[in-house]
């Protein structure tokens, strides 16, 4: 057992995290297929996707001020009731008295939970540090990490079998657990630390800091569109797959082997990850798996089955933390510290501007041209992205040695 769950605080903030966490990702999993299933619209389908999504972006770029100007445990547990109230409405709303629901209301209901998962984040980073010693908060950080992938593997197939079963078994599960987690987070006892409360929009100020920075940068910012761009294709590929396989009449359980076996390269990449950096420069990394992203969306536009598709994307995804790490990883270490904060909150806006579209795309593409189009587009998509931080790497022009053996990995 790591030397970090040995604090009880920290284990009470680690149920916390893991059962919010788990109710956020299986409702990302089921919404557009409840949506799909209600208006029997691949593109409202998309529509109610990216209003969460939107939600969630915008959410996530003031949340670490946010969560730096109040209570932490306090906001945690106030937004875990947001998200209790939104999946309690989310259940009423599909039951057959109330209509079976409508778009609008799924797209609003499905914001709510999106944006309180958001402003969770940096409110949980802070109570870690309040209850863990900061000779263990990288331990706590890597099992963090572990549960994140696990998570990314268990709860779309935990979806996928409750839907089956009936709609609202995935919003009950949802409801239970963050109330869980809400009674979890109490248990950590952390107290607002380094609070600081102002009546100036400093998030404002700290925007303008990161992107004058970025802007400035060509390596930064190429690493920043890109990275979104590549997310734009890989997630439009998914969510495209998901839609097409379930107007085919695939049932939700075999829909959500997509996600979980793609999601389980993920794991075995943490752990190849620093292999690769030792051994391979960043420019060929992202090279190679902007490649392998690019075949498997290829490749899925002529596979009608939801296991072969996620071994497709898992195979890609055995690349992602390797590629996370060495771009993103270099962008921190060549940070100054006094920036850290606002170059990354910088990054997260620029993806968040791109981060609805997807899902709109992907709706848009099914009800306009072939299955095979569409995939092949969003291949298109992230050759592109791959392109434009492969261009935007300085040592591939210096020759510079592997990345793992001068630099330090971060997450990405």
């Amino acid at each position: 057992m790591p030397s970090v769950l040995r604090h009880r605080r920290y284990r009470y903030l680690f149920t916390a995290q893991l059962a919010s966490t788990t109710a956020s990702s299986m409702l990302h999993f089921v919404l557009p297929l409840l949506a799909f299933d209600i208006t029997g619209s691949t593109t409202l389908a998309g529509v109610v996707t990216a209003v969460s999504l939107t939600a969630a972006s915008l959410a996530g770029v003031l949340a670490g001020t946010i969560a730096d100007r109040h209570d932490r445990a306090l906001l945690v547990i106030l937004a875990l009731l947001a998200q209790a109230l939104a999946f309690g409405a989310l259940l009423a709303l599909t039951l057959p008295g109330f209509g079976g629901g409508s778009a609008p209301g799924l797209a609003v209901l499905a914001g709510v939970v999106a944006a309180a998962g958001s402003l969770l984040v940096p409110a949980y980073a802070g109570i870690l540090r309040a209850v863990v010693p900061r000779a263990e908060v990288r331990d706590a950080y890597t099992v963090n990490q572990g549960r994140i992938h696990v998570i990314a593997v268990v709860a779309p197939a935990l979806a996928g079998v409750l839907y089956a079963a009936h709609t609202g078994w995935v919003l009950v599960a949802g409801l239970l657990l963050v109330l869980l987690a809400a009674v979890a987070v109490r248990g950590t006892r952390a107290r607002a630390r380094g609070v600081t409360r102002t009546a100036r929009p400093a998030f404002v100020v700290d925007l303008r800091d990161g992107l004058l920075y970025v802007a400035r940068r060509p390596p930064v910012w190429t690493a920043a569109v890109g990275g979104a761009v590549i997310n734009l294709g890989i997630n439009g590929a998914l969510f495209t797959a998901v839609l097409a396989l379930r107007s085919r009449g695939t049932a939700s359980a075999e829909i959500s082997l997509v996600e979980s076996v793609s999601a389980a390269g993920a794991i075995a990449g943490v752990l190849a990850a620093g292999c690769l950096l030792r051994r391979l420069r960043v420019p060929t990394i992202v090279v190679w798996c902007g490649a392998a992203y690019a075949a498997a969306a290829l490749v899925s536009g002529f596979v009608h089955t939801a296991l072969v598709i996620g071994l497709l994307f898992g195979i890609a995804t055995l690349l992602l933390p390797a590629w996370n790490s060495g771009v993103f990883g270099s962008i921190a270490a060549d940070t100054p510290h006094e920036l850290q904060g606002r170059v990354q909150s910088s990054i997260q806006l620029i993806s968040a501007v791109l981060a609805p579209l997807p899902p709109m795309l992907s709706g848009l593409l099914l009800a306009s041209v072939p299955y095979e189009a569409g995939m092949a587009a969003f291949s298109a998509v992230i050759v592109a992205g791959a392109a434009a931080q492969y261009a935007g790497r300085e040592d591939r022009r210096r020759g510079e040695t592997p990345a793992g053996a001068t630099r330090t990995e971060k997450e990405g």
